[in-house]
């Protein structure tokens, strides 16, 4: 687990400085209104990327020295899944945005965001399978896996809100 704590407080900082389980399901989030405030791209991006940085932050202080008795807890299990919604939701959000409205200065950055949220998105699948095993072992190797994506999708985030910037 000092693991994971360790991949979500990296994230987590790096976004904030650029800018025996039961199955639960994970809540849909719906957005929409939220993001019709941004009215450029630039905006857009980081209105939606600030809200998955605090997701990121708020798994990462669950997760930290957690009891394994609570993988099996309801609750705390929702606390978690809730975030992972947020965070599948602002990421969804950058996938369906129109490319027509993108302004030509920012269309490489955008490829560079989709791989970023798409790795993020899946980063959350590995998690919430560690998280809901079907039988009582949880798949240790799947924390490893989930290191790397998230590395990876921060690095491409990184760039890309790199280039954002620059081009405001």
């Amino acid at each position: 687990m000092k693991k994971i704590w360790t991949i979500f407080v990296l994230i987590f900082a790096l976004i904030f400085v650029l800018g025996g389980c039961t199955k639960i399901k994970v809540p849909e989030i719906s957005i929409e209104d939220e993001l019709k405030q941004y009215t450029n791209y630039p905006d857009f991006v980081f209105g939606c990327m600030y809200p998955v940085a605090d997701a990121i932050e708020n798994i990462g202080h669950q997760l930290v020295g957690v009891d394994v008795s609570l993988l099996s807890n309801k609750e705390w299990l929702s606390r978690i899944f809730g975030q992972v919604a947020i965070i599948n939701a602002n990421c969804d959000a950058i996938i369906d945005y129109d490319e027509t409205l993108i302004p030509e200065n920012y269309k490489y950055a955008h490829s560079l965001l989709l791989i970023s949220v798409n790795e993020y998105k899946y980063a959350m699948v590995l998690l919430v399978e560690f998280l809901s095993p079907k039988s009582n072992t949880y798949d240790l190797s799947k924390l490893s896996k989930l290191e790397d994506v998230m590395y990876s999708a921060t690095d491409y985030l990184v760039e890309a809100t790199g280039l954002i910037k620059e081009n405001q």
